[in-house]
């Protein structure tokens, strides 16, 4: 599902629904091991999604309806509370 409006006019809206055709990899990613769960160092440079609905002319090279979205990055800072002491941490969060 896409989670923020990257184009409107297409239909590649908050709340659009596709199926994941490919995850490319950043390029300086690490050799990947042969394990059902891979935790990656970089998020991926794009991934490959077909949408279920959109008014996208077909890219070349790829089939119809299949676009490629960057992931973004989002940082936060909460504070939490270690051993009686209010320390601050930065989470980052991977979107689509």
């Amino acid at each position: 599902m896409v989670t923020q409006n990257i184009e409107t006019d297409l239909d590649i809206t908050n709340s659009a629904h596709g199926t994941i055709i490919n995850i490319v990899l950043h390029q300086n990613k690490p050799p990947l091991p042969n394990k059902n769960t891979v935790e990656l160092v970089h998020i991926p440079s794009y991934i490959l999604i077909k949408l279920d609905r959109t008014h996208i002319t077909q890219l070349q090279a790829l089939p119809p309806s299949v676009i490629p979205i960057e992931p973004t990055s989002k940082s936060f800072m909460i504070t939490v509370n270690v051993e009686g002491k209010a320390q601050k941490c930065t989470i980052v969060r991977a979107t689509t």
